[in-house]
């Protein structure tokens, strides 16, 4: 991933495989084995942040955690800045990257949902196609209401469910299913330990 132009980053030949120069820092994502984090950045000679994006950072769509390491509010700010355009991205201890590891897997168990709900779809009648662009646009357009609202997800669906209706019938299906249950132990078990 590093080196991408979908990162931003240009090709730095006088640096080791794996490294790409960003605003005078240096990106490894040689993280190793031992590493729990999947970059180390590097501003002059000292690494200064250790930083954990998703795969969707090719599409500047990111969740990043990163957690400065003897850093200045200005280098903060600045690694900061590189990673908020390629999504979002959120400063967190060290401490908490066993769990934000599990977070990351939230992009995968994401997509079980579409898929899930697309064949669901299929199920009901709609091209493969026309389900997927459905189940996408309505994800989207849930994750935008949220993002603007900053509205609790339960607040959002009282918005959408009445007494006796379909969406709370389906809802409580789900939630018979376990869905919460599965989403929390999915996430659990991704959790580094």
């Amino acid at each position: 991933m590093c080196g991408s132009k979908a990162m931003g980053g240009r090709e730095n030949p006088d640096r080791n495989k794996g490294r790409t120069r960003l605003c005078q820092a240096d990106i490894d994502s040689r993280g190793g084995r031992n590493s729990i984090c999947n970059y180390k950045v590097m501003v002059g000679k000292r690494w200064l942040f250790l930083v954990m994006p998703n795969i969707a950072i090719a599409y500047r769509e990111s969740m990043t955690y990163i957690t400065p390491v003897d850093a200045t509010p200005e280098n903060i700010d600045r690694i900061s800045g590189i990673f908020n355009s390629m999504g979002e991205s959120i400063i967190i201890e060290e401490s908490q990257y066993p769990s934000a590891t599990a977070l990351s897997c939230s992009i995968a168990y994401a997509m079980r949902y579409v898929r899930a709900n697309v064949e669901g779809a299929v199920e009901l009648g709609f091209k493969a196609k026309m389900a997927k662009k459905i189940v996408l646009q309505t994800i989207k357009g849930a994750v935008q209401l949220l993002q603007e609202t900053d509205e609790h997800p339960e607040e959002a669906i009282d918005k959408v469910t009445t007494p006796g209706g379909l969406t709370i019938r389906g809802l409580n299906e789900m939630e018979n299913a376990g869905f919460t249950s599965a989403v929390i132990r999915g996430l659990k078990a991704g959790r580094v330990k």
